[in-house]
């Protein structure tokens, strides 16, 4: 909601950002589930891999964190797809090597985990 607001504040200064409609918290909500499938979809999951909401929400944020080279913590309770989601995205961000076109661009990474 003080996204929202904030937004609504900007809008007003200026203009220019008019496009982005993001009004309600419905609407923002509904365009980050829209950009992060549309990120989700060009990765290959594996087979048997269910895309479940945790799994969607750490697959984005770890690549947005990753391509923007932000650090980022990862942290949540046993089961809810931390470990799966950093495999996923070791699998698909291969460089130029990888097989979707849409990765190509994007650099290879080396995981190193660390679990405590």
């Amino acid at each position: 909601r003080r996204l929202c607001d904030t937004w609504k504040r900007m809008r007003e200064e200026d203009p220019a950002v008019d496009w982005l409609k993001m009004d309600s918290t419905k609407e923002l909500e509904e365009m980050l589930t829209k950009t992060q499938l549309d990120f989700v979809s060009q990765m290959e999951l594996g087979e048997g891999i269910a895309l479940n909401e945790a799994l969607r929400e750490n697959l984005f944020m770890l690549l947005v964190s990753i391509m923007n080279q932000i650090p980022i913590l990862l942290i949540g309770k046993p089961g809810c797809s931390k470990s799966l989601a950093m495999g996923v995205l070791q699998n698909n961000l291969n460089g130029d090597v990888s097989n979707k076109e849409f990765f190509k661009s994007m650099p290879a990474v080396d995981v190193v985990a660390y679990q405590c």
